[in-house]
C-alpha cells in the first residue's frame, strides 16, 4: 500500500488512537485483524498477547467510530494495519509503528521520550484517574499479576467508577476521514 502524506497521517493517527485508546502493547497493535473487532459488543479480541494469552478489551464509542471511519477509508481485509511486500500482505512491522510514533512526536514538538509503551502507560494512568477499578484495569492490560498493575496506583489515589472514553475527552477525533 502506498499512501499520500495526508493518508499516512490518518493511518498513523488511527494506530496511535488504538494503541492509546485500548492500552495495547506494540506487538498486539500490529497483529490486530479486522475480524478481531466486535463492533456490536464494543470489544477487541487481543490474540496471543504477552504470555500467549487471548483477552477481550473494551473499545470506547469514540474509538469505535474512528475505527469504522478508518475501515471505510482503507478497506483492510485481514490485518487492520498491513504492509505489502511482493504482493504478499503482512501485518505491519513493529519498527514501522515505532518510527511513525517518533516522527509524530517530533512534529508535535514533544521533547520527552515517547514510545508505544508510553501510550500504554498513559492509558493505564488515565483510566485509574478516571476511576476504573484496579482489577478491571488488570484485565484490560492483560496482566496476570495484580502487582504489575499496581505500579500505576501512585499516579491516582482516588478510584471510583468504570473509566471513561479517553479519546472523547481529548476534544474530538485524532484524524478526519478523507473526503470521497
Amino acid at each position: 500500500m502506498s499512501l499520500s502524506k495526508p493518508e499516512t497521517t490518518r493511518y498513523v493517527g488511527a494506530m496511535l488512537a488504538l494503541c492509546y485508546g485500548c492500552g495495547l502493547r506494540v506487538s498486539e497493535l500490529t497483529h490486530i485483524k479486522v475480524a478481531d473487532i466486535d463492533g456490536q459488543r464494543q470489544l477487541l479480541k487481543v490474540c496471543q498477547g504477552k504470555g500467549a494469552y487471548d483477552r477481550l478489551v473494551i473499545i470506547s464509542p469514540t474509538l469505535l467510530t474512528l475505527l469504522r471511519q478508518y475501515w471505510r477509508a482503507y478497506h483492510p481485509v485481514e490485518w487492520l494495519f498491513a504492509s505489502t511486500y511482493h504482493d504478499v500482505v503482512y501485518p505491519l512491522h513493529e519498527s514501522t509503528f515505532r518510527k511513525a510514533l517518533a516522527k509524530a512526536a517530533r512534529l508535535a514538538s514533544i521533547t520527552k521520550p515517547c514510545s508505544p509503551h508510553s501510550l500504554r502507560h498513559a492509558y493505564a494512568t488515565h483510566q485509574l484517574q478516571a476511576g476504573m477499578p484496579l482489577h478491571q484495569l488488570q484485565a484490560q492490560l492483560g496482566h496476570h499479576s495484580i502487582k504489575s498493575t499496581e505500579r500505576y496506583l501512585h499516579w491516582s489515589p482516588e478510584l471510583g467508577h468504570q473509566g471513561c472514553d479517553l479519546l472523547a475527552s481529548l476534544g474530538g477525533m485524532p484524524w478526519q476521514p478523507p473526503t470521497i
